[in-house]
């Protein structure tokens, strides 16, 4: 809607498309603080960062990264090119740029679990039919799997169920992120006795 009202209302042309878009980006922005602000205030959550955290997450979305500056990069450079063509031009690629990175952005499905087998059981199926219909399919646990055996030690748990995590999410046709599972079992349960003990 601003863009129609910028472009035709108000007559700016190619620059009322550019803040159209400015605003209604920076609109969402602030409306996601909001909800983040609230959303700590009710649950007593710091909103500090956690260095440790944040860079175990950037780990994890490490190739999700580099996809995503690769298609910028490409976006940056094509529309450079567009620019120079003249107005016309560069609406035409605006529009079907804007197509393509729905498409590009849209068309992913992440299933995300506590262990190793967790997605196996419960949303494999799902992943099958999105990765059959042409989804981007990835596939992350969030603990090792390396506890609740009587046989194997942790760290050979941890190993055998890691692999077989590999293999379910290859027969899926799914990208695996193994950052996140370097969180073994032991340093949840360890958190949740360490809980019981000071109540």
């Amino acid at each position: 809607m601003l863009n129609v009202w910028f472009v035709i209302g108000l007559g700016w042309g190619i620059a009322g498309s550019a803040w159209g878009t400015v605003a209604a980006q920076t609109g969402m922005a602030i409306g996601l603080v909001v909800v983040l602000v609230r959303y700590a205030a009710r649950t007593s959550v710091p909103l500090r960062a956690h260095p440790g955290r944040v860079l175990a997450a950037a780990r994890g979305g490490a190739p999700l990264l580099v996809r995503t500056m690769a298609l910028r990069g490409v976006l940056l450079a094509t529309t450079w090119v567009a620019a120079g063509l003249g107005d016309v031009p560069l609406a035409a690629y605006q529009v079907t740029a804007t197509i393509w990175s729905f498409l590009t952005f849209a068309l992913d499905a992440i299933a995300i679990a506590a262990h190793p087998d967790d997605i196996e059981f419960m949303m494999a199926g799902t992943l099958r039919l999105l990765r059959e219909a042409g989804w981007r399919t990835h596939y992350l646990n969030l603990s090792s799997g390396n506890c609740g055996s009587l046989v194997h030690g942790s760290a050979r748990l941890g190993r055998i169920r890691g692999t077989e995590a590999r293999r379910a999410a290859a027969t899926l046709g799914a990208v695996r992120s193994l950052s996140a599972a370097v969180m073994s079992q032991e340093t949840w349960a360890d958190a949740r006795f360490a809980s019981i003990r000071l109540l």
